[in-house]
């Protein structure tokens, strides 16, 4: 069997993708596409989606290409900023792969270099158009699949209509909800990828006129506009233009939120705090986690606001943001005997036994240094917000909501 040729070792942390390879026949012909499979009869590459089979015999080499993101990077590292043609075919390069946030980024720099630019306006218009499909997708991806077929089944959050028990736990929220997370969770020192058309930058800015941050010129508002979305986000997360963040496009996940999914979602909760005799379902108390769609950016996502929001029977918070070290987070995973907040008993129904088993095997365990670490990147200072989520059980205590802190101004 031809031995493939392995590419870099992929950036810690990223996200896992289709791998590209080249396959090269014995007559000297190459195709390319994304590897389905190679084994001992065979290797399949997906070409224009469909899989293309080429017999071991014929097969002379494939090469594994380096990830889309590094060859992203050397290609536009050789391209000057005012080379409108091959820019624009760099973007085509990134559409077909998928990655539309580095497109819009791409195409808002060129159409503010070049405002003429109607090749790139009409990109990006494009982008923008694949970018509302795939959230259309997501929201029918997030509806059981008999809702599907009846849209009228259900409104707001996904639920358990018994609310005493069922399959996947807490509902999961919304992709419009999930886009305002990411919103409230966005870092602009890193330079996410973010879309915020025209009419909206123009609305606000007239809503706000006036205040000093606005321009008072259409020269200025007009030129701010063509400098980009990730600008016009600045704009309204100085004036607290709150009533217009749904109107801004995530198209990247903040950092923290994608370390939640790969470290704390998948490293501990899935396997420890949502199983189903725990909480993952409704015999776990008011903590009720999601477990339908548990590998999904969706789903994790729910999972972070959930655990974002939660407050115990006392009114604290399971995040630590002064001490991640000792979030009860890690102090309910930990074994009763070393945990300065030990987890309660969790009785089984039929035989009352104690279900609960520690999932931290103790302080020195990488997990909880993981978690704590998790804890520490996400943005500070914290603020309190909604999304508009309902959960299936209140995440404060009835004792306590009366007494809770007022929440502080989200950005």
């Amino acid at each position: 069997m031809p031995a493939a040729e392995p590419a870099a070792t992929p950036v810690t942390g990223e996200r896992p993708e289709p791998q590209e390879a080249v396959v090269i026949l014995r007559d000297g012909r190459t195709f390319s596409g994304v590897l389905v499979s190679q084994n001992d009869k065979s290797v399949v590459l997906k070409i224009g989606g469909l899989d293309t089979t080429f017999a071991t015999p014929r097969v002379e080499r494939v090469r594994i290409l380096e990830p889309v993101l590094e060859r992203y990077k050397a290609l536009r590292a050789s391209i000057d900023d005012h080379d409108s043609e091959q820019l624009l075919l760099l973007v085509d390069f990134l559409i077909a792969r998928d990655k539309l946030g580095e497109s819009v980024k791409e195409l808002e720099a060129l159409i503010a270099r070049q405002p003429n630019n109607e090749g790139a306006k009409l990109k990006l218009d494009r982008v923008l158009t694949l970018v509302a499909l795939r959230e259309s997708e997501e929201e029918s991806a997030a509806l059981p699949s008999d809702d599907r077929t009846d849209p009228g089944a259900r409104s707001g959050n996904d639920r358990d209509s018994g609310g005493s028990g069922g399959a996947g736990g807490a509902p999961l929220l919304t992709p419009q909800q999930a886009n305002l997370l990411k919103v409230f969770e966005l870092d602009l020192d890193q330079r996410p990828a973010v879309v915020v058309p025209r009419h909206v930058g123009e609305e606000v800015m007239q809503k706000f006129a006036g205040d000093p941050l606005v321009p008072v010129t259409k020269e200025g508002r007009d030129a701010l506009i063509a400098e980009g979305s990730l600008g016009l986000v600045d704009l309204m997360f100085r004036l607290r233009a709150r009533d217009y963040y749904s109107q801004i496009r995530v198209l990247s996940t903040p950092e923290p939120l994608q370390k939640f999914r790969e470290e704390i979602q998948q490293g501990l909760l899935l396997s420890g705090c949502a199983t189903s005799g725990c909480h993952g379902s409704f015999s776990g108390g008011r903590l009720v986690l999601a477990t339908r769609r548990p590998t999904s950016e969706i789903g994790a996502l729910t999972n972070f606001l959930i655990i974002n929001e939660f407050r115990m029977s006392d009114g604290s918070a399971l995040l630590n943001f002064q001490k991640p070290e000792h979030s009860a987070l890690i102090e309910l995973a930990l074994p009763r005997d070393q945990s300065a907040r030990p987890h309660p008993p969790a009785p089984h129904p039929e035989t009352g036994a104690d279900q609960w088993r520690p999932f931290i095997r103790g302080r020195s365990d990488p997990r909880a240094a993981r978690i704590a670490a998790w804890v520490a990147s996400l943005y500070q200072p914290r603020a309190q917000y909604s999304v508009g989520y309902t959960p299936v059980r209140p995440f404060v205590a009835e004792a306590n909501q009366a007494k809770t802190a007022p929440k502080a101004e989200p950005k």
